[in-house]
């Protein structure tokens, strides 16, 4: 307890010097920006003298004024259980579907039953070399092996809404792409 406090002194001394240092400073800053020893320009000798609140007061109050009411969230949670850990988590886009104006007889049928299609996929991928893809409601949408010998170390996902690919490379150097089909599943009522 003794050599804790004692360096607690010390730290403390220190943080005075410090201080102590700093004051030195600005005040030969003050005093050469008085006597026009500084080649400043006007502005800057204004800004150097212009009476301002100390930073910590700002950071302070900052800290005091909300800026946002918890109402203003929304939080919603899913956990996606995995045997495995995940090494590698990326975000597929998907293409925002529009329904479509046609009156056919197909389209009517389709008008008769709800389509379910996410706006994204969550692709999860593990060192044993399987991905899985997510709803974001956390529904299990496929699980595929990635057909590497070696533990995945890296996944990539391709940012274009109109091909979806990932990229897996293992330890050994291997990279192997997988084309991800997304269609839309429709479930009657």
């Amino acid at each position: 307890q003794v050599d804790l406090i004692t360096q607690e002194m010390d730290e403390l001394k220190t943080l005075l010097k410090l201080g102590e240092d700093r004051m030195s400073l600005l005040k030969e800053l003050q005093g050469a920006t008085d006597t026009g020893k500084l080649p400043l320009s006007e502005a800057q000798v204004r800004a150097l003298k212009e009476d301002l609140p100390l930073l910590s007061e700002i950071a302070s109050e900052g800290e005091r004024t909300p800026v946002a009411a918890a109402e203003d969230y929304l939080v919603s949670k899913t956990v996606m259980p995995l045997e495995e850990a995940a090494t590698h988590v990326e975000w597929i886009l998907l293409k925002n579907q529009r329904p479509t104006g046609s009156t056919s007889s197909s389209s009517s049928s389709a008008a008769s039953a709800q389509s379910t299609t996410p706006s994204c996929i969550l692709a999860a991928a593990q060192a044993d070399g399987n991905v899985r893809l997510f709803s974001p409601t956390g529904e299990l949408l496929l699980s595929f092996a990635a057909g590497h010998d070696q533990p995945l170390v890296q996944m990539a996902v391709s940012p274009t809404h109109e091909e979806h690919l990932i990229a897996t490379g293992d330890t050994g150097g291997s990279i192997r792409l997988h084309k991800v089909t997304v269609r839309q599943r429709r479930m009657t009522k």
